[in-house]
């Protein structure tokens, strides 16, 4: 967050959205990122960059710099949110592996002690709701300051009835859910959000 400009990306949550490579190599990905961080005047979050020359990452890349890491995995967490053979889970699986033959230390079962605090910060929708906020307004504005807007979209409710009405969307299998419920729960009562 504030390595690289958000300048353009379609907004979700402006404390949460963060811009940044997916690569199918950690290398790879330190060679995009070098390429893509940098101050933007579009995008304040940039300025506290802390030095003027973007560092080369590719070049701290090391085999050895996980040897003697510690490492905690809260198991208790993970199982809440994956099953042993959900795919992500098969996944974060095998990094752990790597990781561990990589030097690190691994501690299962870890305990993450402010989980039930999160859980409940979660359950009662707050986080939704500061989400559903921060969309409702950056998309409009997004969307508002388009220089070209092909399907005249001008809101939330504008993409979600897209979505649902263009077959080139795939509803419902590209789904609306935290659309509908961002707006759901924010109703605007002078209609300018």
């Amino acid at each position: 967050m504030g390595l690289t400009s958000r300048t353009l990306v379609i907004p979700f949550s402006e404390r949460q959205d963060s811009i940044g490579p997916m690569a199918r190599t950690v290398k790879d990905a330190a060679y995009i990122l070098s390429a893509i961080a940098g101050k933007c005047s579009a995008d304040n979050y940039t300025s506290a960059i802390p030095f003027d020359t973007i560092p080369e990452y590719w070049r701290d890349l090391n085999k050895d710099s996980l040897r003697g890491a510690k490492i905690g995995i809260p198991n208790a967490v993970i199982n809440d949110i994956m099953n042993l053979t959900d795919p992500f889970r098969v996944e974060f699986e095998k990094a752990v592996d790597i990781i561990r033959d990589l030097g690190a230390t691994i501690y299962e079962n870890r305990e993450f002690i402010a989980y039930k605090e999160y859980q409940a910060f979660t359950l009662d929708y707050t986080l939704y709701t500061i989400c559903g906020m921060e969309f409702k307004t950056n998309i409009k504005k997004y969307l508002n300051d388009l220089a070209v807007n092909p399907n005249s979209l001008h809101d939330a409710q504008d993409l979600i009835n897209y979505t649902i009405s263009d077959p080139r969307e795939e509803y419902p299998n590209r789904n609306v859910f935290l659309w509908e419920a961002d707006t759901k729960m924010l109703p605007c009562e002078d209609n300018t959000c």
